[in-house]
């Protein structure tokens, strides 16, 4: 069900942390979201976890306040997204 976004380094600092979640509504199953998602969080050095249930996603991202607040931030929309809504 949930895929685990992995745990912070041992040798990072936990002070400074913040916790957000976010939900995403759509068809997201099938298409690569939750890998999706897990891969940019690696990149951004971001702990978590994401899982779907019949609402949509939801997402729960933890790390330094910046990124976390990046991360959620919502983003515009791609024309080639737009596209494949028929």
């Amino acid at each position: 069900m949930d895929k685990g976004i992995p745990a912070k380094r041992e040798d990072e600092r936990v002070e400074n942390r913040q916790r957000l979640a976010v939900g995403v509504r759509g068809v997201v199953q099938g298409v690569g979201f939750r890998p999706f998602v897990y891969r940019l969080a690696q990149e951004e050095g971001l702990a978590g976890f994401i899982g779907n249930d019949t609402d949509g996603v939801t997402i729960e991202v933890e790390g330094e306040p910046e990124r976390a607040q990046a991360f959620v931030r919502p983003q515009p929309v791609q024309e080639e997204a737009r596209l494949a809504d028929y």
